[in-house]
Protein backbone atom coordinates (compact mmCIF):
# COMPACT_ATOMS: atom_id res chain seq x y z
CA UNK A 1 0.00 0.00 0.00
CA UNK A 2 1.22 3.50 -0.78
CA UNK A 3 0.09 7.01 -0.09
CA UNK A 4 1.46 10.47 1.06
CA UNK A 5 1.66 12.81 3.01
CA UNK A 6 2.28 16.91 2.67
CA UNK A 7 2.98 19.53 4.59
CA UNK A 8 3.24 23.51 4.30
CA UNK A 9 2.35 26.66 5.41
CA UNK A 10 0.16 29.74 4.18
CA UNK A 11 1.05 33.08 4.90
CA UNK A 12 -2.83 34.53 4.65
CA UNK A 13 -6.16 32.44 4.26
CA UNK A 14 -6.36 31.33 0.60
CA UNK A 15 -8.79 31.10 -2.04
CA UNK A 16 -8.05 28.03 -2.77
CA UNK A 17 -9.08 24.30 -0.89
CA UNK A 18 -6.36 22.14 0.24
CA UNK A 19 -6.80 19.86 -2.19
CA UNK A 20 -6.36 22.21 -5.51
CA UNK A 21 -3.20 23.70 -3.16
CA UNK A 22 -2.02 19.63 -3.01
CA UNK A 23 -2.83 19.44 -6.74
CA UNK A 24 -0.62 22.48 -7.86
CA UNK A 25 2.22 21.30 -6.00
CA UNK A 26 2.26 17.82 -7.00
CA UNK A 27 2.60 19.86 -10.83
CA UNK A 28 5.69 21.69 -9.45
CA UNK A 29 3.37 24.67 -9.97
CA UNK A 30 3.72 27.95 -7.65
CA UNK A 31 1.37 28.59 -5.38
CA UNK A 32 0.84 32.20 -4.11
CA UNK A 33 0.76 32.50 -0.45
CA UNK A 34 2.59 29.59 1.17
CA UNK A 35 5.41 30.70 3.26
CA UNK A 36 8.96 29.63 2.47
CA UNK A 37 10.39 27.67 4.80
CA UNK A 38 13.66 27.12 6.42
CA UNK A 39 14.13 24.22 4.61
CA UNK A 40 17.73 23.46 5.76
CA UNK A 41 16.70 23.40 9.47
CA UNK A 42 13.61 20.96 8.87
CA UNK A 43 15.76 18.99 6.96
CA UNK A 44 18.33 18.74 10.10
CA UNK A 45 15.96 17.89 12.02
CA UNK A 46 14.00 15.01 10.50
CA UNK A 47 17.93 14.05 9.86
CA UNK A 48 18.11 14.15 13.91
CA UNK A 49 15.01 12.17 13.88
CA UNK A 50 16.38 9.47 11.10
CA UNK A 51 19.75 9.36 11.55
CA UNK A 52 19.77 7.33 8.30
CA UNK A 53 18.33 10.25 5.74
CA UNK A 54 20.98 11.40 3.38
CA UNK A 55 19.62 14.63 2.14
CA UNK A 56 21.81 14.95 -0.54
CA UNK A 57 20.22 11.41 -2.45
CA UNK A 58 17.49 12.69 -4.95
CA UNK A 59 14.28 11.54 -3.05
CA UNK A 60 15.77 10.32 -0.24
CA UNK A 61 14.25 7.23 1.25
CA UNK A 62 14.09 5.34 4.90
CA UNK A 63 13.46 2.21 5.35
CA UNK A 64 11.24 1.40 8.04
CA UNK A 65 10.00 -1.87 9.97
CA UNK A 66 7.74 -2.48 7.55
CA UNK A 67 8.25 -0.79 4.12
CA UNK A 68 9.92 2.66 3.13
CA UNK A 69 8.77 6.64 3.28
CA UNK A 70 10.68 8.78 0.33
CA UNK A 71 11.35 12.31 0.84
CA UNK A 72 10.50 15.46 -1.39
CA UNK A 73 10.82 18.91 -0.54
CA UNK A 74 10.43 22.59 -2.28
CA UNK A 75 10.88 25.75 -0.78
CA UNK A 76 7.27 26.05 0.05
CA UNK A 77 6.57 22.39 0.89
CA UNK A 78 7.15 18.56 2.08
CA UNK A 79 5.83 15.67 0.52
CA UNK A 80 6.52 11.74 2.28
CA UNK A 81 5.49 8.97 -0.39
CA UNK A 82 5.13 6.19 2.28
CA UNK A 83 5.19 2.46 0.87
CA UNK A 84 4.01 -0.19 3.59
CA UNK A 85 3.54 0.71 6.76
CA UNK A 86 4.83 3.17 8.91
CA UNK A 87 2.87 5.05 11.40
CA UNK A 88 5.64 5.11 13.85
CA UNK A 89 7.65 7.42 11.43
CA UNK A 90 4.72 9.21 10.31
CA UNK A 91 4.12 10.43 13.43
CA UNK A 92 7.54 10.64 14.46
CA UNK A 93 7.39 13.34 11.30
CA UNK A 94 4.21 15.10 12.26
CA UNK A 95 5.99 16.27 15.71
CA UNK A 96 8.79 17.34 13.42
CA UNK A 97 7.04 19.48 11.01
CA UNK A 98 4.76 20.76 13.85
CA UNK A 99 7.77 22.25 15.64
CA UNK A 100 8.10 24.61 12.03
CA UNK A 101 4.05 25.08 11.98
CA UNK A 102 3.55 23.16 9.39
CA UNK A 103 0.41 20.93 9.57
CA UNK A 104 -0.44 17.62 7.49
CA UNK A 105 -2.46 17.30 4.66
CA UNK A 106 -3.16 13.83 3.92
CA UNK A 107 -4.82 13.35 0.39
CA UNK A 108 -6.31 10.19 0.82
CA UNK A 109 -8.54 11.54 3.77
CA UNK A 110 -8.78 15.34 1.80
CA UNK A 111 -8.09 16.79 5.22
CA UNK A 112 -6.08 19.58 6.13
CA UNK A 113 -4.59 19.66 9.95
CA UNK A 114 -4.89 23.78 9.66
CA UNK A 115 -6.54 26.14 11.82
CA UNK A 116 -9.78 27.76 10.61
CA UNK A 117 -8.08 30.08 7.95
CA UNK A 118 -5.54 27.81 7.11
CA UNK A 119 -2.45 30.02 8.29
CA UNK A 120 -1.85 28.08 11.60
CA UNK A 121 -1.67 24.35 13.14
CA UNK A 122 -5.13 22.90 14.23
CA UNK A 123 -5.31 19.28 15.65
CA UNK A 124 -2.58 17.23 14.75
CA UNK A 125 -3.12 13.69 13.64
CA UNK A 126 -2.31 10.71 15.25
CA UNK A 127 -1.17 7.14 13.55
CA UNK A 128 -2.07 4.83 15.37
CA UNK A 129 0.03 1.71 14.63
CA UNK A 130 -1.87 -1.73 13.66
CA UNK A 131 -2.22 -4.77 16.21
CA UNK A 132 -0.12 -8.20 15.55
CA UNK A 133 -3.96 -9.05 14.96
CA UNK A 134 -4.65 -6.85 11.74
CA UNK A 135 -1.63 -7.70 10.39
CA UNK A 136 -2.24 -10.89 10.76
CA UNK A 137 -5.75 -10.67 8.99
CA UNK A 138 -3.79 -8.33 6.46
CA UNK A 139 -1.42 -11.51 5.31
CA UNK A 140 -4.09 -13.28 5.45
CA UNK A 141 -6.34 -12.02 2.96
CA UNK A 142 -3.51 -11.11 1.43
CA UNK A 143 -2.35 -15.30 0.78
CA UNK A 144 -6.00 -15.60 0.44
CA UNK A 145 -6.46 -13.17 -2.92
CA UNK A 146 -3.03 -14.57 -4.62
CA UNK A 147 -3.60 -18.30 -4.28
CA UNK A 148 -7.29 -17.62 -5.93
CA UNK A 149 -5.50 -14.98 -8.15
CA UNK A 150 -3.18 -17.33 -9.17
CA UNK A 151 -6.11 -19.43 -11.58
CA UNK A 152 -6.53 -16.11 -13.39
CA UNK A 153 -3.06 -15.29 -14.39
CA UNK A 154 -1.82 -16.00 -17.58
CA UNK A 155 0.14 -19.10 -18.22
CA UNK A 156 2.84 -17.04 -20.06
CA UNK A 157 6.05 -16.09 -18.82
CA UNK A 158 7.53 -13.06 -18.66
CA UNK A 159 5.17 -9.65 -18.58
CA UNK A 160 2.15 -10.37 -19.06
CA UNK A 161 2.07 -12.37 -16.00
CA UNK A 162 4.16 -9.98 -14.25
CA UNK A 163 1.98 -7.40 -14.97
CA UNK A 164 -1.70 -8.81 -13.99
CA UNK A 165 -0.20 -10.35 -11.13
CA UNK A 166 0.77 -6.68 -9.87
CA UNK A 167 -2.77 -5.34 -10.92
CA UNK A 168 -4.43 -7.90 -8.92
CA UNK A 169 -2.34 -7.40 -5.69
CA UNK A 170 -2.67 -3.63 -6.46
CA UNK A 171 -6.24 -4.03 -6.50
CA UNK A 172 -6.72 -6.28 -3.70
CA UNK A 173 -4.79 -4.06 -1.72
CA UNK A 174 -6.56 -1.10 -2.18
CA UNK A 175 -10.25 -3.40 -1.19
CA UNK A 176 -8.05 -3.99 2.02
CA UNK A 177 -7.40 -1.02 2.74
CA UNK A 178 -10.92 0.24 2.09
CA UNK A 179 -12.35 -2.87 4.54
CA UNK A 180 -10.01 -1.86 7.50
CA UNK A 181 -10.65 2.11 7.02
CA UNK A 182 -14.50 1.27 7.02
CA UNK A 183 -15.29 2.24 4.20
CA UNK A 184 -16.38 -1.49 2.72
CA UNK A 185 -18.74 -2.89 5.64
Amino acid sequence: MSYDINFWKQERPLKLSAQEIYERLCEGKPVEGLAKLPVDQIVGRLKQVFPELDPTEDGPSIETSDGEIEFHWSVNSFRLDIHGDAERECQRIVEVMAEFGCPMYDAQEGKRYDSQDGTALGEKPVFQEKTSEQKDEVERLKASFLAKADGLLPQKKGCARSATALLLVVFGMGWVFLRYAGALE
